[in-house]
């Protein structure tokens, strides 16, 4: 049927645009989610005529590659979490994302007090199949000291 073949190239233009984005905001569980989604909507579409089969596939991948990219995010933000906890003025970090093969590297300077939390400027490089890119930011310790938040 035409339509399936206009929802194939949607998809997958859509999953093309949401893997060049360097939206910070976006989080791997996210990106997992939408990639596993379109994926498994593609995949049960091809092998199956039953016009809900795409709807099972995106479900069964957006729930799959929504693990796979939470599990990205918990291991980043650990690495993070370490070097923002440091009791040293200055503090680095760097770390390799295996499913990808993205070098971090996290570097953080003195923290002060700022309206009654804990802040840190950082610094954060990424590099990536050659590509490298980097971000500055003022991260500051929750009140209940348990969650660093960017300022």
């Amino acid at each position: 049927m035409w339509y399936k073949k206009i929802g194939c190239i949607i998809i997958a233009s859509s999953l093309f645009l949401a893997g060049c984005s360097d939206d910070p905001n976006v989080s791997n569980e996210n990106r997992g989610r939408l990639a596993g989604g379109l994926a498994g909507a593609a995949i049960a579409n091809e092998v199956s005529d039953d016009d809900m089969a795409p709807v099972v596939g995106a479900l069964i991948g957006g729930y799959a590659g929504a693990e796979a990219g939470r599990n990205k995010d918990n291991q980043n933000r650990s690495e993070a979490t370490k070097v923002f906890n440091s009791k040293l003025a200055q503090a680095s970090t760097s770390w390799v994302d295996d499913s990808d093969n993205t070098k971090y590297t996290l570097s953080v300077s003195k923290p002060y007090q700022s309206g009654g939390k804990t802040c840190r400027p950082y610094t954060m490089k990424k590099s990536q199949n050659g590509a490298a890119s980097s971000k500055n930011g003022i991260a500051c310790l929750s009140t209940d000291k348990k969650v660093w938040t960017v300022a």
